[in-house]
């Protein structure tokens, strides 16, 4: 495991425990869109190694939109976005 892969775990329980929530950034979608981009792959391998060395945490994950269209579509597409990172 490199210094980096320590630090960002750290970062991440850090987060966890002391404030109860991290953002994870550097994952991307299309506008308007639930398909995660390429250039995803490195945060998501990340978080997937993460979650490996410490299978005990339960996570809630959820998505972000912009302020394009209306509330129910950016619901969905916040939802969808979400399970796209959840099953990737």
């Amino acid at each position: 495991q490199s210094f980096f892969n320590f630090l960002f775990s750290y970062y991440l329980l850090y987060h966890l425990r002391e404030k109860g929530s991290v953002s994870i950034h550097n994952i991307y979608f299309d506008t308007c869109k639930a398909d995660i981009k390429a250039e995803s792959e490195e945060a998501l391998t990340k978080i997937a190694d993460f979650l490996k060395q410490n299978i005990d945490l339960e996570l809630y994950v959820v998505g972000h939109t912009d302020s394009r269209g209306g509330l129910e579509y950016n619901l969905d597409l916040s939802t969808n976005r979400a399970e796209a990172v959840k099953n990737h």
